[in-house]
């Protein structure tokens, strides 16, 4: 499902966030964050990818 919404538009922030989201849910991390930060470079003020990825940088220790 998120292949066939990516291929529609791949500029998706919905279908970016489930991306990243199944990365992180299988350990990819890197991956996962790559994810976040491209979908983030064009939708910087999306609440659902800017949760995300703080609760991805959290569970790294990453946060201030």
């Amino acid at each position: 499902m998120l292949r066939a919404a990516l291929e529609l538009d791949p500029t998706s922030a919905d279908a970016l966030n489930g991306l990243a989201v199944l990365h992180r849910r299988l350990g990819q991390d890197i991956t996962a964050e790559a994810v976040y930060r491209h979908a983030l470079a064009r939708h910087s003020s999306d609440l659902s990818l800017l949760g995300n990825y703080r609760a991805l940088l959290a569970g790294q220790g990453r946060l201030e």
